[in-house]
């Protein structure tokens, strides 16, 4: 089952009154405006910069208020962003890149900093509902380390490639996640994603036993124990056996599972 998919189940537990629609996307500037164009708020608790770009360019285009937050060792930040009128993510972090940044994965990230700055972005979006603008540009930087707060005004960077209308760039490859049961998580966005029913098929040709979870995601194991998922949103994430003890060695066990669904 994806992320999405359990999210959804969660909230329809402790709210039956309320209607969820997963969407189970990798987002990058088109599944961005698919999911922003019809939202009142949008709450940005994405993984990689390149999707928070996306995100952010897709707010600015159809002008919706982007509660922005982030985390990592033992620090986070939070701001509430109106890009289309004022500063915008990309006005805070032009022109940076995934790799080479240090993620959860490399760099760890403490469980109650992200339980703070989830709870901080969750009373933001309640106060832009009810019309409180207690962060708009400004970012709260949160250090646990000395258990310090700061504010920093925000101002509209003229050089910000989203309001330049300047491309973003991708590249597809192997990202290292944080890790699951004490192994490399490693993901990739494949460039020529099948559907779900192709995927099955060509696993199974390849004498993989592969089964549906939910309705959205397919699951297996290669033969050294590393577990992998494959979502409709052409996704392949991979939790690497311990055999593989490099993360050159795990990246090209995610490559050669690639190659089966390409």
């Amino acid at each position: 089952m994806s992320k999405v998919e359990a999210a959804a189940l969660e909230l329809k537990k402790r709210n039956s009154s309320v209607k969820v629609e997963p969407l189970c996307v990798f987002v990058d500037e088109k599944s961005a405006e698919k999911a922003v164009k019809d939202a009142d708020l949008v709450v940005d608790c994405l993984d990689t910069l390149s999707s928070k770009y996306a995100l952010n360019r897709a707010c600015i285009e159809h002008k919706k208020a982007l509660v922005f937050g982030s985390a990592l060792e033992e620090y986070g930040m939070v701001s509430v962003f109106k890009p289309w009128v004022s500063a915008c993510v990309e006005c805070v972090y032009p022109n940076l890149s995934d790799e080479g940044l240090p993620t959860c994965a490399t760099a760890g990230v403490l469980p109650q900093l992200v339980q703070l700055v989830g709870s901080i972005m969750a009373a933001q979006a309640v106060k832009q509902i009810l019309g409180q603008n207690t962060l708009l540009d400004t970012l709260l930087f949160i250090d646990l380390k000395d258990a310090s707060f700061e504010k920093v005004s925000l101002l509209r960077n003229p050089n910000c490639p989203a309001h330049l209308g300047l491309p973003l760039s991708y590249k597809n490859e192997v990202t290292e996640m944080c890790t699951r049961n004490g192994r490399r998580l490693l993901m990739l966005k494949l460039e020529n994603p099948p559907k779900i029913e192709e995927a099955l098929t060509k696993l199974s040709q390849n004498s993989v036993n592969a089964k549906l979870v939910g309705t959205q995601v397919l699951s297996f194991v290669d033969e050294q124990g590393s577990r992998f998922s494959y979502t409709s949103a052409g996704v392949l994430l991979a939790e690497i056996s311990e055999v593989y003890s490099t993360i050159d060695e795990a990246k090209l066990v995610v490559e050669r599972v690639s190659r089966m669904l390409n």
